[in-house]
């Protein structure tokens, strides 16, 4: 359901479905929440801090399909919730007695792209531009077969996500004679 939500592939971005959330410069992260600035606002990953301490950027955005349940606190929240004006908190999947799965590749290509106005009025042919987003997640319990069973008892989660991108951007400029 989330992947069907135009925020793309950034978990923080299905704040923008919160009231009162303005995006920033950069992403909805360095934004600002009913009037506060960004840096007021507190992010935390399973309860663990993911502000970087140098530049109060969000540091650990886990993989969207690893996503389980964002919360943003904007008031009245309880004393255990932070130190920020705002509180948002991402949860993971855990594991499951199951093994479950994903498998996804998101791709941009020249060949699929018409040719933008710029190269049209250079008489140009299209820029080349390759774009491939990658990436897995599985899992499940804990299973070393003649050893232990996790079956109820301990799980694992894992997620890997690669971006890979090739084009070539065109430069018009005036240069003075």
């Amino acid at each position: 359901q989330i992947e069907n939500l135009p925020v793309g592939r950034n978990a923080l971005a299905m704040m923008r479905v919160v009231p009162g959330v303005q995006s920033g410069k950069r992403d909805v992260s360095t934004g600002n929440i009913n009037g506060s600035r960004a840096v007021t606002t507190d992010y935390e990953v399973d309860g663990l801090p993911a502000l970087s301490s140098n530049i109060g950027d969000v540091e650990l955005q886990p993989i969207t399909e690893m996503v389980e349940e964002l919360v943003v606190q904007t008031a009245q929240y309880t004393a255990e919730s932070g130190r920020g004006a705002t509180q948002v908190s991402i949860t993971t999947r855990p594991g499951t007695n199951d093994y479950h799965g994903v498998l996804f590749h998101f791709f941009r290509n020249d060949a699929l792209n018409a040719n933008s106005f710029m190269n049209n009025a250079l008489g140009s042919g299209k820029q080349k531009q390759r774009h491939n987003l990658l990436g897995a997640t599985f899992g499940g319990p804990v299973v070393l077969p003649r050893v232990y069973r996790g079956r109820n008892r301990t799980f694992f989660n894992f997620g890997y996500e690669a971006t890979r991108t090739r084009e070539f951007g065109q430069i018009v400029s005036s240069v003075p004679t």
